[in-house]
């Protein structure tokens, strides 16, 4: 993972790269018990993403490993990536 950063210049520029081995991809969907999801979504509105909102509580969500397969399919790019894992039959 990198951390940009922005000079005077307004450039983005490599501010740090950081030590994988203990990092972890958020993917989606992240899975909560509706009841405490929902009262930490109402809680933490400036929360990323469910995770972040479970975190501010004060909690500490569980990593499950899962598989770079599970696309999110945000941009029209994704779409096309999308098709060769399934045409893949993965």
């Amino acid at each position: 993972m990198k951390t940009a950063g922005k000079d005077e210049a307004g450039v983005q520029r490599i501010a740090a790269t950081q030590d994988r081995s203990q990092l972890w991809l958020a993917q989606t969907p992240q899975m909560f018990r509706a009841e405490l999801l929902t009262q930490a979504l109402s809680r933490c509105a400036d929360a990323t993403d469910e995770a972040a909102a479970i975190e501010q509580m004060g909690l500490r969500p569980r990593l499950v490993l899962g598989s770079r397969q599970n696309l999110k399919v945000t941009y029209p790019e994704d779409v096309a990536i999308a098709e060769a894992i399934l045409a893949r039959g993965l």
